[in-house]
């Protein structure tokens, strides 16, 4: 099966590829740990994926229906959702780290991954709250 994401060189490249507008998350943004960044695309779909010492985060966004956007089918203790400025949130991990988060902002789908499999690992709600801010409106 051929690989449908394409590495791109920045995300202005990853935006033409895809398609879609992606939001410029300035560096100070991403949780503590997290130092390099890179940008994969699909039609329609653009992913951030981040690593370093505070290990792994993934933010992909698309225009298309998408079940199951995060890729993370792990089980965690805890499931629950909440509002961020009128656009609800689901969330998976444990009470106080999120390690996936998926909502539909305006007619788009955007999906939060840190750390998956590892509970206890993933975001505060304040790190995710400030990721997303650049997807709601």
């Amino acid at each position: 099966m051929i690989n449908p994401w394409k590495r791109t060189a920045s995300l202005d490249e990853a935006m033409l590829y895809a398609g879609i507008p992606f939001p410029i998350i300035p560096p100070g943004m991403f949780p503590e740990g997290i130092q390099s960044v890179e940008y994969f695309c699909m039609d329609r779909l653009i992913e951030c994926s981040g690593k370093g010492s505070g290990g792994s985060l993934a933010i992909r966004k698309t225009t298309r229906l998408a079940e199951h956007l995060s890729g993370d089918y792990n089980a965690y203790p805890a499931s629950y959702d909440y509002e961020l400025r009128g656009t609800l949130i689901h969330c998976r991990g444990t009470e106080d780290r999120i390690n996936t988060a998926e909502l539909s902002p305006l007619g788009c789908q955007v999906s939060v991954v840190m750390n998956p499999g590892r509970p206890g690992s993933g975001l505060t709600p304040e790190d995710l709250a400030g990721l997303l801010q650049y997807f709601i409106e």
